[in-house]
């Protein structure tokens, strides 16, 4: 408690002699970026309902910010609603294509996880490499493998987990990978041990 009105104090303080843009009884912002600010600020302490509502605000603020998309895709995605998860991570995935925005490959990872939880492993694959054709990292390459693993295509799926491995990822980060979504990683072990 004490932690959450020393954070409005400083809240207040911060807003002193600004121009308001936003205000509820337990916050001040001036602009969406500053609400998207507070808003990571509480996901990064686990409190999704306040990340949730300061995301919410950023989005009163600006209808384009991608980052309130991304963050609200997250959320959704951590609580299991994969269907308002993916709602929100394909309106990023729009606003980053219609405004050539860099670094689509962070939201599309994520709803490539979304469409991969919801069991639409086509979708997901599709996803995971629409992220690969932005930048070349492991997290899109190994989400591509899970979900081709899961449409028995194994041949691409093991292509795609020694591409992780050239890309520096370990056994040690795919089981973070696991962890982070939620994923039982027990099934695709037969798929890591093929990775050279």
């Amino acid at each position: 408690m004490l932690f959450k009105k020393t954070m409005l104090l400083i809240l207040i303080l911060t807003c002193f002699c600004c121009e308001t843009l936003y205000a509820d009884s337990s916050y001040v912002v001036h602009d969406d970026k500053q609400a998207m600010d507070f808003a990571w600020f509480w996901y990064d302490r686990r409190n999704f309902k306040t990340a949730r509502e300061m995301a919410l605000v950023a989005m009163k603020l600006n209808a384009d910010n991608v980052d309130a998309y991304n963050l609200l895709g997250l959320i959704e995605l951590k609580d299991n609603f994969f269907n308002k998860s993916i709602s929100y991570l394909e309106v990023g995935k729009e606003l980053i294509k219609r405004k050539s925005l860099p670094h689509g490959d962070f939201i599309l990872c994520k709803l490539g996880i979304a469409y991969f939880k919801n069991n639409e492993y086509e979708k997901a694959a599709t996803v995971f490499n629409e992220a690969i054709n932005i930048t070349e990292s492991w997290q899109p390459e190994f989400g591509a493998a899970l979900s081709l693993w899961n449409l028995n295509d194994k041949k691409s799926a093991i292509k795609r987990i020694n591409k992780c491995r050239s890309l520096g990822a370990t056994v040690n980060d795919f089981n973070n990978y696991f962890i982070e979504f939620s994923i039982s990683g027990t099934e695709y072990l037969p798929l890591i041990k093929n990775m050279k």
